[in-house]
């Protein structure tokens, strides 16, 4: 008995062994070493030297510690403290601690935020510690109101994040251009931004992009928005919820200021800059419009060496030359009968193409080569567009032919390689009158006018060589064939717009690509169709053209001017093929 309880224990212990065996060597095939779990998590303060909320306090250093060990990034411009300081303190990193030691002696009575606004991040994945905020007093008191608001962009009214928002105690206009603000933070994603811990007064608020990062208004391209009247800071409001205070949020957005960020015009016109569009066609760029251009060689290259003209916005010139010149030349730039400028270039640069190739020089190019896009295509409400990269020296419109498909086709009588005859069906066109002319004083773009028929198939056709650059190059022969549209292929959109205000309104729908599709000017209440519709999302939007002079007007700050305001339809249009929408704006 003793003998087998021996050979049983040794069996039982070895049946053990075998399976841990079994178990070590399946875990050590399959597990992979991974380091542990991704680190997303950023570092946050375990405690504070003095403890937060502190009142009374003397010290000239605050130490936060962390969690873990954290890199610091850009402290001066991503640390805010209010009451804004004469001097940026020092920061510094001490093991898991972040030293501010103050260079100047704090205001008595008063209270001061710290707020670590991308600041801190760990070492290791980066994670950034977005909001975290220290308060403390150097009096026996600790102010506790706030304002809150929100900034969009006057234009397209979509909320602008991290712009400065800045409170001035003085309510002189020029405190943005010529002092600090007291308190600064930065709006959120939303355009929302909030100051907490403000004693009880009245504020300057102010909104600035600030280029500079000085805090003050001091640059032409610099965006701002302001209030037009001094808000004054609130208690924080507190209701009872199942018998717990809580914030009163629904008061603080009742009262949000609203803030409008825009660009001031800048009314001294000057020459910003030229750019190679194509080979030999140029833009001259202004900061205003202008209506006079002139460029002088001091070179001599002939006379009317290029062909000019002005952008819709008239504050850009396209600069044709005619001629192959392909060398430097001075030429100095003047518009509205002012010299601004003396700049040189080839006139004949070649665009560079988004791939190496050799160099060759404008003789090289073959000479058909002056050929034209056609846009609208099928369109019923729109007229055909042919447009050229070039103006047009020499042309034959009467060689331009419009041709619609009739139904009946042709029957000829063909031979065949053993002289049988053989029928065939031919295409039968009618040959069209059109409107044709060019719609600009360059001849870039010709338009062919016609009365569309619906769901018919029309040719335009053109010989080669109809149209001549100034180059020597012409075009290859055109041959567009298109189908025209029916009125099922658009969608149609009604809009009831009732006016409120008694100013000018300028009505624009805008498509996703954000271009004006169509634009109208009313000062009553209106119902506007817009019919063939392509498909697609669409937007309203209303210009309130106080000064009537139809079009949207920036601000002006020390003239205390707002930017005139815009107002878009509460959602998008979305237009389907053969559906009619209608809505009504009301326009407030």
């Amino acid at each position: 008995m003793r003998y087998h309880k021996k050979i049983s224990a040794y069996l039982l212990s070895l049946a053990f062994t075998v399976i841990a065996c079994v178990l070590v060597f399946s875990c050590a095939s399959h597990a992979t070493l991974t380091g542990g779990d991704k680190d997303i998590q950023p570092p946050f303060i375990l405690a504070t030297k003095p403890e937060n909320y502190t009142k009374n306090f003397k010290g000239k250093e605050i130490k936060l510690r962390f969690n873990e060990y954290f890199s610091l990034a850009s402290p001066i411009e991503n640390i805010i403290i209010t009451p804004s300081l004469n001097e940026n303190p020092d920061y510094y990193i001490k093991g898991k601690s972040l030293i501010i030691k103050f260079k100047e002696k704090l205001d008595s009575n008063t209270t001061y935020t710290i707020i670590l606004a991308e600041a801190v991040k760990d070492i290791t994945e980066g994670n950034m510690l977005l909001s975290d905020k220290f308060v403390f007093s150097t009096g026996n008191a600790m102010d506790s109101c706030m304002l809150a608001g929100v900034l969009k962009d006057a234009y397209t009214m979509e909320p602008k994040s991290k712009i400065a928002i800045m409170l001035y105690e003085s309510t002189n206009d020029s405190a943005p251009i010529i002092e600090r603000p007291v308190y600064y933070t930065y709006t959120d994603s939303k355009g929302n931004f909030e100051f907490h811990h403000l004693p009880k007064r009245s504020f300057l608020i102010f909104a600035l992009k600030d280029n500079n990062f000085n805090k003050q208004f001091d640059l032409p391209d610099e965006e701002i928005a302001f209030y037009d009247a001094f808000p004054t800071s609130y208690e924080v409001p507190m209701i009872l919820v199942d018998s717990v205070e809580v914030i009163d949020k629904e008061f603080i957005d009742s009262n949000k200021i609203e803030l409008f960020l825009f660009m001031e015009k800048d009314t001294t016109l000057k020459f910003l800059r030229r750019t190679l569009v194509k080979d030999n066609y140029h833009h001259f760029i202004f900061s205003s419009p202008i209506d006079q251009f002139q460029l002088l060689p001091l070179q001599s290259i002939g006379n009317d060496a290029y062909l000019w003209r002005l952008n819709k916005t008239k504050d850009t010139v396209d600069v044709y030359f005619k001629d192959t010149i392909n060398e430097e030349i001075d030429f100095i730039v003047m518009a509205n009968d002012k010299v601004f400028d003396t700049v040189t270039f080839n006139p004949s640069a070649k665009k560079q193409a988004a791939f190496q190739r050799k160099r060759r020089d404008t003789t090289d190019v073959k000479r058909n080569t002056f050929n034209p896009t056609v846009l609208h295509q099928g369109e019923i409400n729109k007229r055909l567009l042919i447009t050229f990269d070039y103006p047009v020296k020499e042309v034959d419109l009467k060689q331009i032919q419009l041709l619609e498909l009739l139904k009946d086709k042709r029957q000829i009588v063909l031979k065949d390689t053993n002289d049988n005859d053989s029928i065939v069906e031919i295409d039968v066109y009618d040959t069209l009158s059109p409107i044709i002319y060019f719609e600009d004083s360059l001849y870039t773009n010709l338009v062919v006018d016609y009365q569309w028929k619906y769901n018919k198939n029309y040719r335009l056709f053109c010989n080669d060589s109809v149209f001549i650059s100034y180059f020597g190059t012409y075009n290859d022969t055109m041959d567009v064939m298109f189908k025209t549209k029916i009125p099922k292929d658009y969608g149609e959109f009604r809009i009831s717009y009732q006016l409120t205000i008694s100013d000018n309104h300028i009505v624009q729908l805008i498509n996703e690509k954000e271009e004006i599709i169509k634009e109208h000017t009313i000062n009553s209440d209106t119902t506007i169709i817009y019919e063939f519709l392509d498909a697609g999302k669409y937007k309203i939007r209303i210009i309130i053209d106080s000064n009537r002079n139809n079009k949207w007007d920036t601000g002006k700050y020390l003239e205390k001017q707002q930017p005139e305001k815009i107002i878009y339809f509460s959602k998008p249009i979305d237009i389907k093929p053969n559906w009619t929408i209608e809505e009504e704006f009301l326009v407030e």
